[in-house]
């Protein structure tokens, strides 16, 4: 984890200050000077891009990213793993507001549309485990947002990203 966690009371807010870019870099290149691939469970733009820019190999999650970033993601072939469902499967149970998620999962699928316009390795991952998100039922739900979000090409993409998260671990 290198940024805080989505705040599902406040749009737009972390739970916590991000490490810096000096950080990120020098954990990823340990990682990959040691032969390992590196997965970043990231949120926030400048910390994603700054992850990105580092060489990491794919971002878990990545809210409220700039169209910048997702340039860059597609640019640098890093997969993105969005997890949708940690947002979608919480809309509705009261424990969170809804006018808070119901932008939040916007703003995320819609980021997801322009980055698979924008050929970005795009790959399903539920954050499975994760209150209101099941083993199993939590991946069917994620392939549905995914679907929902990037329309009809939609299988392509995402096998695309599959086949990207294959090769690089």
């Amino acid at each position: 984890m290198i940024s805080g966690l989505m705040d599902f009371d406040h749009l737009g807010v972390l739970t916590d200050e991000p490490l810096t870019e000096a950080e990120i870099h020098d954990m990823i290149a340990i990682a990959h000077d040691a032969g390992f691939a590196v997965m970043a469970h990231a949120n926030g733009d400048k910390t994603v891009a700054a992850a990105i820019r580092a060489g990491v190999d794919s971002v878990e999650h990545g809210a409220y990213l700039e169209k910048e970033t997702l340039h860059l993601l597609a640019e640098r072939g890093t997969v993105w793993v969005p997890t949708l469902v940690t947002i979608g499967n919480l809309i509705g149970c009261g424990r969170f507001p809804d006018e808070v998620l119901r932008p939040l999962l916007s703003g995320a699928m819609e980021n997801v549309r322009l980055a698979a316009s924008l050929g970005a390795r795009i790959a399903p991952g539920s954050d499975a485990g994760a209150y209101r998100v099941l083993h199993g039922q939590g991946m069917l739900d994620e392939y549905a947002l995914l679907r929902q979000a990037i329309g009809e090409n939609a299988d392509a993409v995402l096998e695309r990203g599959v086949c990207a998260i294959r090769e690089k671990f």
